[in-house]
């Protein structure tokens, strides 16, 4: 496997990171094939971008939510009410612009190498840097090549978008329009520069359709809870469902740690700090995440004597996860189910898991 390595260049006070000893650790990342540092202005970027359609422009910035995290832009006035703020400008919170940035960046190393070889890569495998994993991955020769595979959980209204095993190649079925599923996926970028995204989610996203539907919450008068509202997991599921791809689901065996540094940082990440996690000392920053990785890989360690069977990853999911799921009842399965197009219930999760 090649790994493709995207970082932002930040200033934290008097620190820069990553340092020139960061960056030389980081060339030492197993399997590195591709890495972009990149000191990131994204509201600058967005601008430049879409310079020539300002109508799509202020189309896409009137969409509320973390979709467009990181976006600076005028405080709207509800903000400005409820953080008690004089400011007129802010950082919008979240990160998903930056997300989508990151991909954009992935996406372009990974396409170039792919040209430079005349070989497409059969998979492609998107993930979080920061992630700490409780157990081995599930090996990909065991999954279904006409699906994006996503870690349950932490989906947030829409669809995680931590981790994504993608399907890549001549072999893979071709979405509506002819879309191609790695595209849509990491090249969200794309789709938002182009004004297509302002125009699909103007109309989809109706006043009639409460906001916690999209992933902003009601209660959150400081970030915005009314429509056209959007968070980045909502967004992914929106791009997926217009190719109508299908999406199957992956136990969750990684988290995300509370304050960790980048495995080749020698700093601890002051943005976490003043987090509840860091306050209470605990090692996760969602808790409900760190609980079913650390059960379910405890699980299958116990199961799997040798992990490269087949027939011991068979029986390591079926005891430790899927039977899980066989008496639990999802309360919003059909909602999802209508919104999103995607297989949710905890039958479909395993009954479709492997290729059969």
């Amino acid at each position: 496997a090649l790994t493709f390595v995207y970082a932002p260049i930040k200033r934290r006070g008097k620190f820069v990171t990553p340092t020139p000893d960061e960056v030389k650790a980081a060339y030492g990342l197993p399997g590195l094939s591709g890495l972009h540092f990149e000191v990131e202005n994204i509201t600058a970027l967005l601008k430049s971008a879409m310079s020539a359609k300002k109508d799509f422009y202020d189309l896409t910035t009137s969409i509320s939510g973390n979709w467009l995290g990181g976006l600076e832009e005028a405080l709207p006035w509800q903000q400005a009410q409820a953080l008690g703020s004089d400011a007129s400008t802010w950082r919008r919170p979240g990160s998903g612009l930056f997300q989508m940035l990151g991909w954009r960046r992935c996406f372009d190393m990974i396409t170039r190498h792919e040209e430079a070889t005349g070989s497409p890569f059969q998979w492609w495998i998107q993930s979080r840097i920061d992630f700490h994993w409780t157990h081995d991955h599930v090996p990909v020769e065991f999954l279904s090549r006409n699906a994006v595979w996503i870690p349950e959980g932490q989906d947030w209204g829409g669809l995680n978008d931590r981790h994504a095993v993608i399907p890549r190649g001549a072999d893979v079925p071709l979405g509506d329009f002819d879309l191609i599923m790695s595209d849509i996926y990491m090249d969200a970028w794309r789709l938002l520069v182009d004004g297509k995204a302002a125009a699909v989610l103007q109309m989809a996203l109706q006043t009639s359709i409460p906001p916690e539907i999209t992933g902003c919450d009601p209660e959150d008068e400081e970030h915005g809870a009314t429509q056209p509202c959007l968070n980045s997991e909502t967004w992914l599921a929106v791009r997926l469902r217009s190719g109508k791809f299908k999406v199957k689901r992956l136990p969750n065996l990684a988290y995300l740690p509370c304050g960790r540094p980048l495995p080749w940082s020698s700093l601890k990440d002051s943005r976490l700090r003043g987090l509840k996690c860091e306050r209470s000392g605990e090692p996760y920053k969602y808790e409900d995440e760190y609980f079913s990785a650390m059960t379910t890989a405890s699980c299958m360690k116990d199961v799997i004597s040798d992990r490269e069977l087949e027939t011991d990853w068979r029986a390591a999911i079926n005891h430790c996860w899927c039977s899980a799921h066989e008496d639990a009842k999802l309360a919003d399965a059909d909602d999802m189910c209508r919104l999103h197009n995607h297989d949710v219930s905890p039958s479909s999760i395993c009954d479709h898991y492997f290729l059969c």
